[in-house]
């Protein structure tokens, strides 16, 4: 495993960013969304999942929740594939335009709320 939460822990840590300013829940989706309060919002989100099903089953529990001008950075966006995370991250593009592009690159897509 080259990523997981540890990687992300000592990358914010190494950046500056106390622990206390942000908060991980590991699990399987959706399973590890129970335990988020139900009144919870984001203002930046990013979504590291690889696979097809958790990656729709995030984005429906998420899309409500990001705030206006909340950012959603989606890894594993592959241009040019047809399955896993970049399948999932299409469909909701396609029926939800709530979001728009704001960068593209290194298989990451970075978008913003507009409403």
């Amino acid at each position: 495993d080259i990523g997981g939460p540890a990687e992300f822990e000592r990358l914010m840590t190494k950046a500056g960013v106390a622990r206390e300013r942000y908060t991980m829940w590991q699990g399987y989706v959706p399973d590890c969304f129970s335990k988020a309060p139900p009144d919870l919002r984001f203002s930046l989100v990013i979504l590291d999942l690889d696979h097809y099903q958790p990656t729709v089953e995030a984005l429906a529990w998420l899309q409500p929740r990001i705030s206006a001008g909340g950012i959603l950075a989606l890894d594993d966006y592959v241009p040019g594939s047809t399955g896993l995370a970049t399948k999932a991250i299409r469909e909701f593009r396609a029926r939800d335009n709530s979001f728009r592009k704001i960068a593209e690159f290194n298989q990451q897509l970075i978008l913003q709320k507009t409403g």
